[in-house]
């Protein structure tokens, strides 16, 4: 019984002859270069297209895809601002680092200058290289404007 049933189907295909064989060849030959020829051919306007339809499960995979396709450019945009907002945030502490040092340079000079300056200073410094004070100053003062024609 289980060799009739595998070979139930074998029993259908009917036994053909040589020319059968040929001829179904030639004939399957035939149709597909016909479907190429369709194929190459270009569509005419007046063409129906044949509209594809989805079933449920791929339009759940599709909407799927895009939303995640959304999420991780979504996820990329927000690390990149998060990032660019840390780098700025290091390059300012940097510069306001670089202030702070750059005031208290400016201040330690301001104070090397009002000490230079100081009449005290510049008294003793004269007294070492050996200049005196002057007894009485003369000024001089211009006379009446001389003009030569």
């Amino acid at each position: 019984m289980i060799a009739s049933l595998s070979l139930r189907g074998a029993s259908r295909v009917p036994r053909r002859g040589i020319a059968a064989r040929a001829q179904a060849t030639r004939a399957t030959a035939a149709r597909a270069s016909a479907k190429r020829r369709s194929a190459a051919t270009p569509r005419r306007r007046g063409a129906v297209r044949r509209r594809v339809s989805f079933d449920a499960s791929a339009r759940i995979f599709v909407l799927s895809a895009g939303v995640l396709a959304t999420a991780f450019l979504t996820a990329l945009l927000y690390l990149r601002f998060a990032t660019s907002i840390a780098a700025n945030g290091y390059d300012l502490h940097d510069l306001e680092a670089r202030r702070d040092e750059l005031a208290r340079q400016n201040a330690l000079l301001q104070l090397r200058i009002d000490r230079l300056d100081a009449p005290a200073r510049i008294e003793a410094e004269a007294q070492r290289l050996g200049l005196v004070k002057a007894a009485h100053t003369l000024f001089l003062t211009a006379g009446p404007a001389v003009t030569l024609r």
